[in-house]
């Protein structure tokens, strides 16, 4: 009596699952996208990120022990919060078998939003002299990475109350937020001035930048 024992191909197992490094990445981070699998059988295995809404850095296995270790990256960029969570699915299959037995693992991916500042791209003021009794104007021009409504400031740093009429925020189809500051000298306002611009993102514990613009006032007497 011969016993023939036919040898019977079983799948590969995942080890654990799939693990995201940082844990919890911010945009523009680089995320290391790994998973282990073994195989009952001692066959080589293969691994597959299905479906990714991304462009990945593919990774090769590696034999650590009874284990093979898969890994990719993903560069993430300022946009990658918009589409966020990612459904991300990775397989581990027979490379060499003829029937190819697979398993498989999935897992969501969050990217945490990273408000950027706003970027200030200049303070020009009609005049950076003018005399006594004369109009100054002050237009501030900036913008935000992230499309944020932007809120502008001005005040002068050297202490002085200087009464200034403001215009209303405007974004313009150049892309740009701008914002006027009006001031009408009289016949003391003679110096130099400090005039700062801050602009916020209008973002709960938002973003600032600020800038700042010299004027001189010269005395002038009227005849």
């Amino acid at each position: 009596l011969t016993l023939q024992v036919i040898s019977v191909n079983q799948p590969p197992k995942i080890a654990g699952e799939i693990n995201f490094s940082p844990a919890n990445p911010k945009e523009n981070e680089l995320v290391t996208i790994t998973l282990k699998a073994s195989d009952p059988d001692g066959d080589e295995l293969e691994f597959e990120l299905v479906g990714a809404p991304f462009k990945e850095s593919p990774g090769y296995p590696k034999k650590q022990g009874a284990l093979w270790v898969w890994q990719a990256t993903w560069q993430t960029d300022y946009n990658s919060h918009q589409s966020a969570p990612y459904h991300i699915e990775v397989k581990a299959r027979e490379s060499l078998t003829q029937n190819r037995f697979s398993a498989g693992a999935d897992k969501l991916l969050s990217i945490e939003d990273v408000n950027r500042a706003p970027l200030i791209d200049s303070i020009t003021p009609s005049s950076q002299s003018i005399r006594e009794n004369e109009s100054l104007v002050i237009t501030a021009r900036a913008s935000d990475p992230d499309d944020d409504a932007l809120n502008f400031s001005f005040r002068e740093t050297k202490g002085k109350n200087i009464p200034l009429i403001l215009g209303q925020p405007e974004k313009k189809p150049d892309g740009f937020w701008y914002q006027t500051a009006a001031w009408k000298t009289d016949y003391s306002s003679a110096g130099n001035y400090a005039f700062e611009v801050t602009v916020d993102d209008s973002r709960p514990q938002g973003r600032v930048s600020k800038e700042s613009s010299l004027i001189h006032v010269a005395d002038f007497h009227p005849p």
